[in-house]
């Protein structure tokens, strides 16, 4: 039986929220209500979007990253697919990649 990692991603519920906030204008915050990763009620006050850089080489990386991460994501969605479909039997250099 292939070995399987799996990671359980849960995104910050207050970082979901900054980010759908609409942009504050000069001395005057936004506001938005969410929960924490308790399930606290937040109140968040939106006073400042700052522009950001980043080097070319952490970008180059973080494309990579992102390109690997969603070769990752639609190889899981092909076999998910053909397991319904069919009896897949993997061999050994796939479930030491897993």
């Amino acid at each position: 039986m292939a070995r399987r990692r799996r990671f359980s991603y849960r995104p910050d519920p207050l970082s979901q929220l900054a980010f759908t906030l609409p942009l504050p204008q000069q001395g005057k915050p936004v506001y938005g209500v969410g929960s924490n990763m308790q399930g606290d009620v937040v109140l968040v006050a939106l006073d400042e979007v700052k522009a950001g850089s980043m080097p070319e080489e952490q970008k180059k990386a973080m494309v990579q990253g992102i390109t690997q991460n969603n070769a990752q994501i639609a190889f899981e969605a092909l076999m998910s697919n053909l397991r319904k479909a069919a009896k897949i039997k993997l061999g050994d250099s796939i479930d030491q990649q897993q």
